[in-house]
């Protein structure tokens, strides 16, 4: 199935959700929606937005209406993509109001001289300044740098590191997830790019990851339902 017609976040993501569906209706899916194996395929929503479950099943079940609607029609897609664009920032908004604090993990040293990491749906100047500030923490990472004085270097430093040196203090907060069953405790960030939230992990490259989402690093035990913002608690460490 192809489409036309500019780019954007919300038209790329309406189009990868009716690929979903039209993939399972045409029975060249036979997994059902959100199985283990969905997590590897590029059609899977959830792999480029943080949103609650709910909110992605009455995404994709509007996906799937239409979907069926072109099935039946055997037509292009005439649906307002201005809809879905308004329910995708009410969903990230959603999921925004829910975020919540990090815990402590060291990364092995990342090489001085590198290429920016890739981000998925990053906007060109918001990928820029996720890049710039990634690379200042890196290096305070390997000055082992301790901003908060508990003789650690850490998730928390991170965290205020990246919030200190991101250019735009309205479009980034310090965040912290812990999990209740899994273990999981940890400090990060959430920068505002393409129109939502995004969770991002400071430590990305100094731990030498492929990507800087949090989503990506953290997969198995992420789960954003558990953030919670704690900027105002952690800003006093800024210098």
């Amino acid at each position: 199935m192809s489409y036309s017609g500019n780019i954007s976040f919300s038209n790329g993501l309406q189009q990868c959700a009716m690929e979903c569906a039209l993939k399972r209706m045409n029975k060249k899916c036979k997994f059902k929606f959100g199985s283990y194996i969905c997590n590897s395929c590029r059609y899977y929503i959830k792999n480029y937005i943080d949103a609650e479950p709910r909110q992605v099943d009455l995404f994709m079940m509007q996906a799937e209406n239409k979907a069926a609607m072109l099935k039946n029609s055997n037509s292009p897609i005439t649906t307002s993509l201005w809809m879905i664009a308004i329910f995708i920032v009410v969903v990230m908004v959603g999921a925004y109001s829910s975020i919540w604090y990090t815990g402590n993990k060291t990364r092995a040293p990342v090489p001085q001289q590198r290429a920016p990491v890739v981000g998925i749906t990053a906007g060109v100047a918001q990928h820029q300044n996720i890049h710039n500030t990634l690379t200042i923490v890196s290096r305070y990472f390997n000055n082992k740098a301790d901003v908060n004085g508990d003789r650690l270097t850490n998730c928390i430093d991170a965290a205020v590191l990246f919030y200190q040196y991101f250019p735009d203090k309205d479009k980034v907060r310090i965040m912290v997830n812990r999990h209740p069953s899994n273990g999981f405790h940890h400090m990060f960030n959430v920068i505002w790019t393409e129109g939502m939230w995004r969770a991002v992990e400071p430590q990305a490259y100094y731990g030498n990851y492929k990507s800087y989402w949090m989503r990506d690093v953290w997969p198995d035990v992420y789960e954003v339902s558990h953030n919670r913002d704690v900027t105002n608690q952690y800003i006093k460490y800024v210098r």
